[in-house]
């Protein structure tokens, strides 16, 4: 009888282990798929950190500060318009344009934060996450979502220098002129009395 009892004894404590087993194994195996799924299917990154002036903006992809940006190029509305086009250098010196949310950024060439803790304080920051569908994107400046919001429109470009074949070329001297860049991002909310007001967003 006591060896009886004592093996069910034992009994009693492998099966609940036995089950606890079962659950941690299933615990640890079954997520691990799903969490690759959702790194994955995780959505372009774009933000722009600026005080307003083009001197003073860091774009930003996937975290990462970008460089040899020649123009970026913003337009979503409610109505399902979602243009988002990026023109910059590549690594192999050409110049390109792709579709941020919805095409491979190949080439694009990342550098180290311009701006110290203390100059980013002083900036806005706007990002956009998007899988490049209007449904499927998420707009916050500072990190706060904005609600509302019935259009975007952004348009950076950086100022071009090219060289002139004018009268000053007859001298030996080749002039150099500066294109103008230009900076404009603003956005239209809809109010609660359903009137509309835009304001910039740096």
């Amino acid at each position: 009888m006591r060896a009886g009892r004592v093996l069910g004894d034992i009994e009693s404590i492998i099966l609940p282990l036995q089950r606890i087993s079962d659950f941690c194994t299933r615990a640890v195996i079954t997520p691990i798929p799903v969490f690759v799924h959702l790194i994955t299917q995780r959505m372009p990154v774009l933000a722009i950190e600026s005080n307003g002036r083009i001197e003073k903006t860091a774009l930003y992809f996937n975290g990462e500060q970008i460089a040899g940006v020649k123009e970026l190029f913003l337009n979503i509305d409610e109505d399902g318009t979602f243009d988002a086009v990026l023109q910059y250098q590549n690594e192999s010196g050409d110049i390109v344009n792709k579709q941020v949310f919805t095409e491979y950024l190949d080439g694009l060439k990342t550098m180290p934060p311009a701006f110290t803790d203390e100059e980013a304080q002083q900036m806005q920051l706007l990002s956009v996450d998007s899988s490049g569908a209007i449904d499927d994107t998420f707009i916050s400046i500072n990190d706060q979502p904005l609600d509302g919001i019935v259009s975007m429109f952004v348009h950076i470009k950086a100022p071009v220098k090219n060289n002139s074949s004018g009268l000053s070329s007859l001298f030996g001297k080749k002039a150099e002129t500066t294109e103008r860049g230009e900076f404009k991002a603003e956005v239209t909310f809809r109010n609660e009395d359903d009137s509309q007001s835009t304001e910039a967003i740096f």
